[in-house]
């Protein structure tokens, strides 16, 4: 998705948003991650839950359990962003408990300033994004909250085209955020891609800063829809989409 939303500066921050909780018919671009449902949910509740199994809920809870298991199993621990996924997983569990029906919620990812050595920074950084995403959300369709979850990556601006001599790029404008979830009309890319030609028509100036075809305050309208906002909260949290057609871009 083009956009004046970009990926990176200095960090990614990957909001997830609960929506509603409702059921809702959906095509998703989740790709989810299945390991081995084992009894490793005394690992995460503690050995006294595992006693307790003659409990008569205790099916149900330790579906729940489990599935936050498999998320602890899936996810580098030692990373800060995947210990992000795993504390706000465990919030949602207990979203009834909590009587929560929206929740949103804010991941950091950062050095994405690659002004030197891009490909191999980017490459860690992104398979981080990667790995961590795919497991909370196979995570979020084992607890039934599939469709009620999106994410959805932020940053303040993109990096441009042309190379500079230390091997990574400098600031720039358009950029490609990513959302995902079970609610999401996935597998597609929403706006237009620019042309890769320096000094070209979606070049703001010589160096490759794409000129965004979409803009946030449109992305932001879209989520804000889908999270239960009405027109006229939207004119209010966003007072300058109306300078945008069409104010939501129908990729949930």
């Amino acid at each position: 998705m083009r956009s004046s939303l970009p990926p990176a500066r200095g960090s990614a921050r990957c909001r997830c948003e609960c929506g509603p909780l409702r059921g809702t018919s959906s095509r998703g671009s989740t790709i989810t991650s299945r390991g081995k449902l084992a009894d490793a949910v005394c690992r995460l509740r503690g050995r006294d839950h595992c006693e307790r199994s003659g409990d008569a809920d205790v099916g149900a809870k330790a579906a729940r359990a489990t599935a936050l298991v498999q998320l602890h199993a899936a996810l580098t621990l030692q990373l800060a962003f995947s210990r992000q996924l795993l504390a706000i997983a465990k919030v949602i569990e207990a979203r009834a408990t909590l009587g929560a029906s929206r929740q949103v919620f804010l991941a950091t990812l950062g050095s994405f300033d690659t002004h030197t050595n891009q490909v191999n920074r980017q490459h860690d950084l992104l398979s981080q994004l990667d790995a961590g995403l795919t497991a909370f959300h196979g995570a979020m369709s084992d607890l039934g909250a599939g469709t009620q979850v999106t994410s959805f990556t932020l940053s303040d601006f993109s990096r441009n085209f042309l190379p500079n001599t230390g091997g990574g790029t400098d600031h720039a404008w358009g950029g490609h955020p990513l959302v995902i979830g079970d609610a999401v009309k996935g597998a597609q890319v929403y706006g237009t891609m620019p042309t890769l030609q320096l000094s070209g028509p979606d070049d703001a100036s010589n160096l490759g800063r794409w000129i965004p075809t979409l803009a946030v305050d449109q992305f932001a309208a879209t989520l804000a829809t889908w999270f239960g906002a009405d027109s006229n909260a939207l004119a209010t949290v966003l007072p300058n989409l109306s300078a945008f057609s069409p104010t939501t871009l129908g990729f949930i």
